[in-house]
């Protein structure tokens, strides 16, 4: 507060001071961040320089935070004083030189859902769904800390239990993990609504929002339908079977194709059934053996990807 000594006339020095000294207050007022709780966003929001996608309708700041070189922060989506969706997204604030890499979440056979769309040395993409429940805990999202603490002072109502549908996005420079939590739903139409949330992620990674229009908010509610869990889903090469095994199988399954195919080729041209045998049996170890290793080679590639990037989130995976 400003107490204005000796100018009950509103004259003099501290007269004339009086507007000047006012107008620096009121400029000082209006740049002051607002108190998380405040600040309102829809389409998207902007975090260290990238563009979070947000579903449709609007989302409140309720917390921000990190350590360095990551930064993460917390949505919220109200109804009344009761909160019905949230988002946690984490990025990093300065650039890697050869990728951040994914999460386990991406490839979890306890989850619902979890699928890696690709992944290299350098990049990555995964879409993954499951049931979580929400505390503010030591090993917490500093965001998520800030966040119930917002819901405590602004007398939120903040459930427990959500479920969970998450995109991570990498390159070799950023990379960008959104979870979005809904009250309740089918995990199967989370998993689809995915595909449309890793999109967005990925526009908004190289800061292509502008203009577009919000995440379209997923129909997840089923009349008359309870919670149900679908069967985990793992995308990739036979899950659980040792990469050199997989190449194997693949190898001998499309000689035997290959080789019956050579066999008729080589007999359409000489005509002699001896030779073409011969040329097909010949082919079939040389090639055999140039897939087998090109097998190999893929699959070291394959684990050259960076290694995987745990964030600290909103709280424990539900997995009852």
């Amino acid at each position: 507060m400003i107490v204005w000594a000796n100018d009950r006339r509103g004259i003099g020095t501290n007269g004339m001071l009086r507007p000047f000294v006012m107008s620096l207050a009121a400029v000082a007022l209006a740049s002051a961040p607002a108190a998380a709780g405040d600040e309102r966003y829809a389409g998207h929001f902007a975090l260290a320089g990238k563009q979070i996608p947000l579903p449709e309708g609007e989302w409140v700041l309720a917390g921000q935070g990190g350590t360095a070189p990551f930064e993460s922060a917390v949505l919220v989506q109200l109804s009344g004083g009761d909160v019905r969706a949230f988002v946690i997204a984490t990025t990093n604030t300065e650039p890697a030189e050869a990728g951040w890499g994914l999460t386990r979440d991406c490839s979890r056979s306890d989850f619902d859902f979890a699928a890696i769309q690709y992944v290299s040395a350098m990049d990555g993409a995964c879409r993954f769904v499951n049931r979580v429940t929400t505390s503010a805990r030591p090993d917490s999202s500093p965001a998520w800390i800030a966040a119930a603490e917002t819901a405590a002072r602004k007398d939120w109502t903040l459930p427990s239990l959500w479920l969970m549908a998450g995109v991570r996005i990498t390159d070799r420079r950023d990379v960008v993990d959104v979870r979005y939590h809904f009250l309740g739903g089918v995990p199967e139409i989370a998993a689809a609504w995915t595909e449309q949330a890793l999109a967005k992620a990925e526009r908004g990674l190289r800061r292509r929002l502008e203009g577009d229009g919000p995440l379209a908010m997923p129909l997840l509610s089923v009349a008359s339908a309870p919670y149900r869990v679908s069967p985990p889903v793992v995308k990739g090469d036979d899950a659980g079977t040792p990469a050199w095994g997989v190449g194997l199988m693949k190898m001998v399954s499309w000689r035997i194709v290959g080789t019956a195919a050579d066999v008729g080729l080589a007999y359409a041209f000489t005509g002699d059934p001896l030779l073409s045998g011969g040329l097909a049996a010949t082919g079939a170890v040389v090639n055999s053996l140039l897939y087998f290793g090109h097998e190999l080679a893929w699959d070291q590639a394959r684990k050259d990807a960076p290694a995987l990037l745990e964030f600290a989130g909103a709280g424990s995976i539900a997995n009852d």
